[in-house]
């Protein structure tokens, strides 16, 4: 077990909204590097078999593309792999990713934020959280599985997925969905002079 840890890997996406840049981090399983036709190397996912790295990034940023503002943009991801829970990272691998956000007409999007939350077989947390996300200025506070819009039931479904390799800090597959909730991010709203 890896509680509270990145280990053995992890991936950051670097994404850009018209407000500022962000990076979200999230926890994989073990990663191979380039190999048998996977060019950026590949992850197990939960079945143990190797699961290409830039077609597991690429399908989980697609889908959450779809959530921001046709102005924002995912640029680039770097995967880095961990020894040991306390081992420093190591840089492993860097790929390009280009793809564009998808909603024309988003409501407000400065300084939100969606966060996805999950728990694993154990009960640990999982979190994505999206930044600048386009709300379509409906704040539902806490949303379940069938609140969700499509899109995002896509979203929980492929991260979820046995197919994956997404990992929670505890070294085990996010496996249950608990709630999207929808805010405004005090840091962010500071940095952009809202408050």
């Amino acid at each position: 077990m890896t509680e509270n840890s990145l280990a053995p890997a992890f991936v950051r996406i670097q994404y850009n909204s018209t407000n500022a840049p962000h990076v979200m981090t999230i926890p994989t399983r073990a990663w191979t590097p380039p190999a048998g036709g996977f060019t950026h190397g590949s992850f197990l996912d939960w079945t143990d078999i190797a699961r290409d790295a830039d077609d597991m990034i690429k399908d989980l940023v697609n889908l959450m593309a779809i959530l921001y503002p046709t102005t924002d943009d995912f640029a680039s991801y770097i995967i880095y792999t961990q020894s040991s829970p306390t081992a420093p990272p190591i840089f492993a691998d860097v790929g390009s990713l280009a793809i564009f956000g998808a909603t024309v007409t988003p409501g407000n999007h400065r300084a939100t934020q969606f966060t996805f939350s999950f728990l694993d077989a154990e009960g640990a947390k999982s979190k994505l959280v999206l930044l600048d996300v386009a709300t379509l200025d409906l704040f539902t506070p806490k949303a379940t599985f069938a609140d969700l819009t499509g899109s995002e039931q896509n979203l929980v479904t492929k991260f979820t997925s046995v197919a994956e390799g997404w990992s929670t800090r505890n070294g085990l597959r996010p496996s249950v969905f608990r709630r999207k909730t929808v805010t405004l991010n005090a840091k962010l709203r500071r940095a952009y002079h809202f408050d």
